[in-house]
């Protein structure tokens, strides 16, 4: 049997761009992986890789609110929020007693759960089992961000690294068209629209007697979203009111 293992590197969940969104998809949703080992040709293998995160964000992934399941045989990913445990009840020594319990548990309840899952694999289900569809699962979905949200992600870097601090409005546009965000002008008033409401960029232009300078570009931190990117925990109710904005 050969192991392959996959390393995975995400930002903090709360500034997880689309790109990570994708890579998640591609090696959960997939029935097979690309394996590019060094100096060797590439080849394809069954995907048994398993992904487990875990965070204190209240929104601990960057799903598209419009791909929401709604059925536990086509559920792509599991949420479960964990309870906070009162400090009276919290033991420090359950690390221990886990490494001393995992085999037997493995030989004999494990076992038996597998076992039985096995016996009753599915064909209508997306992964041969349900994957049920929690509450807080569907409370992921609803604060989930679109796929403009997620592109706006990508462009705060773009816009961060330009030697002035106003764009005019053709400089968004072509922009946006050089990174094939989109194809004609239709959508690019939807794109600086949500910059604008986001706080990136100034709603009124700048314009002095000589030249019209541009919206002003208002992004110098990386909370530019309004959002402490370097705490583990975020104020849930502060920020949905800061999206609605």
């Amino acid at each position: 049997m050969t192991l392959f293992i996959y390393k995975l590197f995400l930002h903090k969940i709360t500034d997880l761009i689309r790109s990570q969104y994708d890579e998640l998809k591609y090696l959960t949703g997939n029935q097979y992986v690309t394996v590019e080992e060094k100096f060797q040709p590439k080849y394809r293998v069954r995907n048994n890789i398993k992904v487990i995160l875990t965070t204190n964000d209240f929104r601990p992934l960057a799903v598209k609110n419009e791909e929401a399941p709604t059925s536990d045989k086509d559920n792509n990913f599991f949420f479960y929020e964990f309870q906070s445990l009162a400090s009276d009840k919290r033991d420090r020594t359950l690390g221990i007693k886990l490494k001393e319990r995992i085999g037997h548990y493995c030989r004999t309840e494990l076992k038996e759960r597998y076992d039985e899952i096995i016996a009753n694999l599915d064909n209508r289900c997306r992964y041969m089992i349900p994957c049920p569809i929690t509450e807080y699962s569907n409370k992921v979905y609803v604060m989930a961000k679109t796929d403009v949200e997620l592109t706006i992600e990508e462009l705060i870097p773009m816009l961060k690294a330009r030697s002035n601090s106003h764009i005019t409005y053709q400089e968004f546009r072509h922009m946006l068209k050089d990174y094939g965000i989109v194809t004609n002008n239709a959508n690019v008033k939807q794109y600086l629209t949500m910059m604008q409401h986001k706080k990136v960029l100034s709603f009124e232009e700048t314009r002095t007697r000589a030249s019209r300078l541009g919206y002003k570009i208002l992004v110098e931190r990386e909370d530019a979203l309004g959002v402490d990117l370097e705490g583990d925990i975020v104020d849930e109710p502060l920020y949905l009111s800061r999206l609605a904005v």
